[in-house]
């Protein structure tokens, strides 16, 4: 089947089925945001221990996010290629999203190797979804505008997790600390809650997007089995892939830093309690969905790169400006502020990022001959996951460094200035550099029709020119 063929209108129910599974997000972003102070102020395990921690399990996933994608690529189902992956996580999910923030108690060694072989399994599992998800929007259609529109709903669900899963926690904690005095049974319940709720979510995208894909079961034995450093070889000899994920990576990694260390922020530099730092969470999630239809119609009228450049430089703009110097201890209002305004950046990262991925998947069909979703996204989650826990790893150093106390009532003046830089101009940098690859990448609306059109006339057998093209297929 012609890439072409994908290029119809989709229904307003199959972008919004399509993106349901992304509730499962709720879990990662209670994860991304205070996984780090769990294992530091609430498990007891020292900052530099909890981010060797994740970089074991980043590790890991460098070697099963690549290989699980390339997996779903090569699945004969007669429920499709990609589907069966959701379906079949959803429990498994839920019963590690619980386990993944309940310490029993096993003693200062033993917590540490539970919590390492958690985040493994959390990581494993979340591939398990994410990659086939991601796979099956590339799949669904190849029209460069409406990848945006899709990935608009799949954002949309992602958006609702965050103010779940941004908000609630510390909420849930302080109410099993005031009422039952056990905050660490908050941080468990809160766990179960988050996965039991993806379950149906992930029900709703398998049943909605039935018959949806873009190749039929009669197609999967074309998909040839390579290794490893095949994979890497074939994945980044795709250029504008190279730059799509050089903006996609410092974008996510600036994201995951700000989420990350936002608590530490307004816990020790603005003296906030728990109540106000939900708020200020609610607030720029919940604000995020504002900004979906303007980067998308920003998208169309201009162009993606466009968009992100826009949107991101937004974001560190305000974080380097309000939160690294302007921003001070009692002025909740401004914080209020801020946390709306810097909601762009975060949408713009994976509304837009992902659609300028999924356009890199011709490229490599039309220098194949084979549609490879599952692959260019297993690195795609490889390096997102892999930006999620540099962050945390780097913090963790970080934190070390700047003589980070959990346990003292008011921390150093160099910490708090050390936190702040951090929170402010570091993410700024982050941030610069994925602009210059947004800024930098050679794929274009228009080059991306070119690429479809020969496509099609490469299946028919007819005569074709790369030459419109050729600088995105050096």
């Amino acid at each position: 089947m012609s890439a072409t063929t994908g290029q119809a209108k989709l229904s307003l129910k199959t972008k919004i089925g399509f993106g349901a599974a992304s509730m499962a997000n709720t879990t990662w972003i209670a994860f991304v945001s205070f996984g780090m102070i769990f294992f530091t102020d609430y498990v007891g395990i020292s900052p530099a221990i909890a981010g060797t921690m994740f970089s074991i399990a980043i590790t890991w996933d460098a070697i099963s996010d690549p290989i699980i994608g390339h997996l779903s690529d090569k699945t004969d189902t007669k429920m499709g290629r990609r589907r069966p992956w959701i379906l079949a996580v959803a429990i498994p999910f839920a019963l590690i999203s619980w386990l993944m923030f309940t310490d029993w108690g096993l003693g200062p060694n033993m917590t540490i190797v539970y919590f390492t072989f958690m985040l493994i399994a959390f990581y494993t599992l979340f591939t398990s979804y994410d990659v086939p998800h991601s796979a099956l929007g590339a799949e669904i259609t190849t029209d460069y505008d409406e990848r945006v529109s899709l990935n608009s709903w799949r954002v949309f669900f992602i958006q609702i997790a965050c103010v779940i899963g941004a908000s609630c926690p510390f909420l849930i904690i302080a109410y099993f600390g005031d009422h039952y005095g056990d905050e660490m049974l908050g941080w468990s319940v809160m766990g179960a809650a988050f996965g039991i709720l993806a379950i149906p979510f992930f029900i709703w995208t398998f049943v909605s997007t039935k018959g949806k894909e873009l190749k039929d079961t009669a197609e999967k034995s074309e998909i040839q089995h390579i290794n490893v450093i095949q994979m890497w070889k074939a994945v980044f000899s795709n250029r504008p892939f190279r730059y799509a994920m050089g903006m996609f990576a410092f974008g996510v990694m600036s994201i995951s830093l700000w989420t990350a260390v936002t608590t530490y922020y307004y816990f020790n530099y603005m003296q906030t309690d728990e109540y106000v730092l939900s708020l200020i969470y609610f607030l720029s999630a919940a604000c995020g969905v504002i900004f979906i239809p303007i980067i998308t119609k920003l998208a169309e009228k201009h162009s993606k790169k466009a968009s992100w450049i826009v949107n991101m430089g937004f974001f560190g703009l305000v974080l380097t400006i309000g939160v690294g110097y302007m921003l001070k201890p009692g002025m909740n209002g401004l914080a209020y502020t801020i946390a709306v305004l810097s909601a762009g950046g975060q949408m713009v990262a994976y509304q837009i990022g992902w659609s300028m991925i999924a356009d890199c998947v011709e490229v490599d069909e039309l220098k194949t001959g084979q549609r490879r979703e599952g692959m260019i996204y297993g690195f795609v989650q490889l390096l997102q996951k892999f930006g999620d826990a540099f962050m945390m790893f780097v913090l963790g150093i970080a934190l070390e460094l700047i003589k980070y106390n959990p346990d003292a009532v008011e921390q150093l003046p160099e910490t708090i200035l050390g936190i702040r830089m951090l929170n402010g101009p570091v993410i700024g940098l982050l941030v610069i550099i994925s602009i210059l690859f947004a800024a930098l990448s050679p794929m274009t609306r228009e080059k991306h029709k070119q690429l479809l059109e020969i496509i099609d006339k490469k299946e028919k057998n007819e005569e074709y020119d790369i030459t419109p093209i050729q600088d995105l297929l050096r």
